[in-house]
């Protein structure tokens, strides 16, 4: 296995010729593996064992057992757990987070064709877009409200081929993708390490937040919501993955009223307001106006205990959002499925309607399930 004391380890170049130079060969290896067997330890404890699944048509390209987030992100906590990275102070946590946040978008900007630095020393659009990004993080000096600050900022890069992209998107992008769209480089996981690390901060320092105040920040009780428990989505939905090819309206559809869950591949924001919801769907529309569009519609069993992890964002910069954000890989299963009453869902006042039901706790969910192709 790579090592940076390849000496010391043992290390037998004829063993293993690949692993020395592409570590990303040796990651691939184990999870190949070891995934299964991954998948059912959590701590060192078996978690509850759930029965097989089958293939789903159209699912993600990685399921959480067998994916590089899964090792990075356990990693990650494993030596944040070694160097007690709750006790670091708070301007270190910080820093750190704007160290990380610059690795992931530079890399992000070579592996895109975005300028970070002209020749003669100008700032090109990525640095730009970074140091925007700092700006926005420097509003607040504790590391769970930097952290929301960066996560609804609206400040967007623009590259090549594709339109412009908030930060949210950008890591919600290489989360899903698990580095698989980057095989080859040296360096990897490239953009997926700073990516997770990323994501980790994020989930680490809100429910830092949260556990200090000992509860939910915030609650769609029904009189600060539409709903009682129950949280709302808009976003697109075409037929079929714009890369892969795979049905991605069939997968939801396939899932309706079957004791199935699945996880959605990176965090995903969703809002206590149904006009928030329509927003993102004018947005959508916008954007593109053939694009299917879909109303997410997602409930919390009531009998159960709130979720640890899901986030109100208190601390935003859209006012008005109310946002409530799962943590990557949070698990779903899919209540109903309703197709537009007519046409492909194009029509703003005519979309899919998808009702969802949040699992109250993630570990208590098999880690070798569906991943979503798109949310």
């Amino acid at each position: 296995m790579y090592s940076r004391s390849m000496e010391i380890r043992g290390y037998d170049a004829g063993t293993f010729p690949i692993c020395s130079k592409q570590p990303n060969k040796c990651l691939d290896a184990i999870v190949g593996v070891f995934g299964p067997v991954l998948s059912s330890l959590r701590d060192g404890k078996i978690s509850q064992v759930l029965p097989p699944t089958v293939l789903v048509p159209g699912e993600g390209r990685v399921r959480f057992a067998g994916s590089r987030f899964m090792l990075l992100h356990k990693a990650q906590m494993a030596m944040w757990k070694e160097l007690k990275w709750e006790t670091a102070e708070e301007f270190e946590q910080c820093n750190a987070m704007l160290r990380t946040l610059k690795e992931l978008l530079s890399k992000y900007c070579a592996a895109k064709g975005v300028t970070w630095v002209h020749e003669d020393g100008d700032s090109g659009r990525g640095k730009k877009f970074f140091d925007a990004l700092v700006a926005v993080a420097r509003t607040e000096t504790r590391p769970h409200r930097m952290c929301e600050r960066l996560w609804t900022s609206t400040e967007t890069l623009h590259h090549p081929g594709s339109k412009e992209r908030e930060l949210c998107s950008i890591v919600n992008d290489v989360i899903r993708e698990d580095d698989r769209s980057y095989e080859g480089a040296l360096d990897a996981p490239a953009l997926l390490a700073p990516a997770t690390a990323f994501v980790c901060m994020l989930q680490f320092h809100l429910n830092a937040g949260r556990r200090k105040k000992n509860s939910h920040t915030k609650w769609p009780d029904g009189s600060n919501s539409d709903e009682k428990e129950t949280v709302f989505r808009g976003s697109g939905l075409p037929v079929t993955h714009p890369v892969t090819g795979a049905p991605v309206q069939g997968f939801f559809r396939s899932l309706a009223g079957r004791d199935q869950w699945y996880r959605v591949p990176h965090p995903l924001a969703t809002s206590f307001r149904k006009r928030v919801m329509s927003t993102f769907l004018g947005i959508v529309h916008s954007n593109d106006p053939a694009m299917p569009l879909v109303e997410w519609t997602i409930r919390f069993d009531a009998a159960k205990e709130r979720p640890p992890h899901v986030n109100f964002l208190d601390k935003t910069e859209v006012p008005g959002e109310e946002e409530l954000l799962f943590s990557a890989y949070a698990a779903f299963r899919v209540l109903e499925f309703h197709p537009p009453k007519s046409g492909d869902g194009a029509n703003r006042d005519d979309p899919f309607r998808i009702t969802l039901e949040a699992h109250y706790d993630n570990a208590m969910v098999s880690e070798n399930i569906p991943s979503a192709p798109w949310h």
